[in-house]
Formats: structure tokens, sequence, C-alpha cells
């Protein structure tokens, strides 16, 4: 992996029921997707603030330590090593659906995140037409509306006559309508060719996010297996679903 998120840390083996606050959704209720989905957006607006009990952090926002971007044999090509980042946005994500099938042992969600903002300190060394593009700050890259398809395989186990799962393979494509991106201090700070700079990032910003695509994909999918797994290493099938 080409980054690594705070969120990332050993699961602990002790189970706790479901936060009060979340909603419950029994799985023989013959509106089950429907009530998972609503109980899927009620818990993704909570993860603003740390939930002790399950071992997750607040989302929002979600620390990433590093993540690094090569470059590519392209006129546009932009080679990022961004660190001590922030990632905004994911609790405002609306969830389209949410469906798992116990059978299967799958589960697929569609999520619309309206904007998500990723904001780190960059090193940057790029090539852009014919001019070496090199700097040193702040960055921010945003994205809005941003489609996020993830499917996944689990696998169950039984811990104390409960049953508790992990995701074993997982798949996720993010696809956002709109992309800006902005550099500060680009060659040492000369505000107009750092306009200017911008301006052909933005430009070109869409053709750049489909080049690092399959990073950002992994960052997201990432993110959404995690929190997965650390609910479901804590709660049990049956506290969750029956």
């Amino acid at each position: 992996m080409n980054y690594l998120l705070i969120l990332i840390v050993t699961l602990r083996a002790i189970d706790c029921t479901i936060p009060s606050t979340f909603r419950k959704c029994g799985r023989k209720n013959p509106d089950f997707q429907k009530c998972l989905q609503e109980a899927a957006q009620n818990a993704v607006q909570q993860l603003a603030k740390p939930f002790k009990s399950l071992n997750l952090p607040s989302l929002e926002p979600l620390i990433v330590e590093s993540l690094t971007l090569e470059r590519a044999p392209v006129a546009v090509s932009v080679e990022q090593q961004l660190t001590n980042c922030k990632l905004f946005g994911l609790t405002s994500a609306k969830i389209e659906k949410y469906d798992m099938n116990f059978d299967k042992k799958t589960i697929e969600l569609v999520t619309v995140i309206p904007e998500g903002v990723l904001k780190c300190e960059y090193k940057m060394d790029s090539q852009i037409l014919v001019l070496t593009v090199k700097g040193e700050g702040n960055a921010t890259i945003g994205c809005k509306n941003l489609r996020c398809v993830y499917h996944a395989g689990y696998k169950d186990y039984v811990k104390n006559n409960k049953t508790y799962f992990m995701v074993d393979n997982d798949v996720l494509d993010a696809e956002p309508e709109e992309v800006y991106i902005n550099f500060e201090n680009l060659f040492s700070g000369n505000k107009e060719v750092s306009d200017n700079i911008n301006k052909v990032l933005n430009e070109n910003a869409k053709e750049i996010y489909q080049e690092r695509k399959p990073v950002y994909n992994d960052l997201m999918k990432q993110v959404v297996t995690e929190v997965l797994n650390r609910v479901f290493a804590k709660v049990s099938i049956e506290e969750a679903f029956e």
C-alpha cells in the first residue's frame, strides 16, 4: 500500500453490545434491507465522534498519515508525496443502498459523498507539458458527489457461542462528478506561476484523478472494510440482526 491510515490498528477481541444510539434490524423483518439502509445512514452520521466501545476513532476528519501518488507517462503527470492528511466529508455520505445477504455472505454498499476534501502537506515533483514543477506546502484535493460502490464477501466465525464476521474479499469503485485541486507555494511561492499551474491542474483534474484512481479506490475501500471489521469483531450478528 502507498498510504497508511491511523484508523488501522489491531482489533481487540472483546465483544460488546451495539451502542444504544445505533438502530438494530431483525433479518427476519420483511423490510430488513430498508431498515438496514436507514440504520447505516444513522450510524454514519454518528461516526463524527469516536466510539471507544467499538474501537472506532472519529471519522470527521479521518487522519491519513501518508499517501504517495507516482508520476504517470502523460502530458500532465503529477507525482506527490502527501503527509499529515485529514480527510473531511465521510460522515456526510448519503447511503443509497446497503444490502447484506446472509446466505451468500455478501455485502453491497452504495454511497454518495457530497464533498470529500483531502487536506495535506505535500512535496511535488511533476511534469506539466514541457515544464518541471516542484514545490512543497499545503495541498487540497476535493471531490464533489463522490459515488462509491462497494462489494464484499465475509467469513463468519463463532466466539463465546456468538457469531461474528470479517470481510475477506472486497472491491470499491469511487467516481467523482467533479474534482478540484490546489497546491500552495509552488515555485517557492511565485503566485502568478502557481496560479497558472493550479489552473492547468484543475482543467485536467478529472484526468489526473483517473490516473490515480486505483490509489483513491484502495483508500476508500480500506476505510469501509476497516469500519465493518471493527464493528463486527465486537458486535455479534445475533446482537445486531436478531
